[in-house]
């Protein structure tokens, strides 16, 4: 199928089944309950030093808090990035598996969402990490040169070592992104095919490999839609905020309003994006 024939029918597979975008709703509900404890208890363990903040006595503060408080705060700054990260990949999950299902019968439902979670959520979590250290790891080798600027040369001006910074940063910058279009399709290829991480991974690039310009041309429209349906709600709100500036409480629901419809927004183009790529490795690649 055209890929232009595939942007089309997910949008029918959306309608037909507004249920694809359950996942992310749940997803959403679970990180602002998480973020809601995570502040709770932060504000309990920093109860006592709020005060300090609130007199503007920066140097009282720094004293009374410990490096045990400062450690368990990021502990739990970190286990809410950890747990929203894998509610995400437990509703990525879902979303694919139902967005197969819809393929291939028309229908799907919640029960086929929390099965494929729950069978491929920790998979594709393997696979966000091993992505993540791979760009820890050429943020580091972005460095290395500098270093080694800076002994060899070591009389080289502070513009120069910046720029040659800057230069080796957008080079790493540039190597993650061709990385990435190589394997943004493995967790399709990882719930579609029933496979590993690694598997994924391997099917992912043989994929892209394959259809190189297919996949440009999808990076390219899904950007597209994405920067058209993140600005209609801007160009809308903008004027009403401005309007509305000097009545407070109008211009406050303005902004609730927009915030939501943004959210909304960004729950119907995510859902609708996966469905895209889940069709596509489907339509592609199972039926050739």
């Amino acid at each position: 199928m055209e890929l232009g024939g595939i942007f089309s029918r997910s949008i029918s597979d959306l309608k037909r089944n507004p249920i694809l975008i359950l996942p992310s709703i749940v997803e959403i509900i679970l990180d602002a309950v998480l973020l809601f404890t995570v502040l709770i208890a932060i504000f309990l363990l920093m109860m006592d030093s709020v005060g300090y903040l609130l007199n503007q006595d920066y140097i009282g503060f720094t004293q009374n808090v410990s490096f045990y408080k400062i450690g368990f705060v990021i502990l739990l700054i970190a286990v809410f990035v950890f747990a929203a990260y894998f509610f995400s990949c437990l509703a990525r999950a879902a979303v694919i598996g139902m967005a197969w299902e819809v393929i291939k019968k028309g229908n799907t439902s919640i029960k086929t969402g929390v099965k494929n979670a729950v069978r491929y959520g920790m998979s594709i979590y393997l696979f966000l990490i091993i992505l993540g250290l791979f760009s820890v790891a050429l943020f580091i080798i972005s460095f290395i040169p500098v270093i080694i600027l800076g002994v060899v040369l070591l009389e080289a001006s502070d513009t120069f070592v910046t720029v040659s910074y800057i230069s080796m940063l957008f080079l790493m910058i540039f190597i993650f992104l061709i990385a990435y279009i190589f394997v943004f399709l493995t967790p399709q290829h990882i719930v579609l095919k029933d496979v590993g991480v690694l598997e994924g991974l391997n099917q992912s690039i043989s994929f892209v490999k394959r259809k190189f310009l297919y996949v440009i041309l999808y990076g390219i429209t899904a950007i597209g839609i994405s920067i058209i349906i993140s600005l209609v709600p801007m160009m809308i709100f903008l004027p009403l905020d401005f309007l509305t500036r000097q009545v407070t409480f109008l211009n406050l629901g303005i902004n609730i309003l927009y915030n939501i419809i943004s959210i909304i927004m960004g729950i119907l183009t995510a859902t609708y994006l996966e469905i895209v790529k889940t069709r596509m490795v489907y339509d592609v690649d199972l039926n050739e």
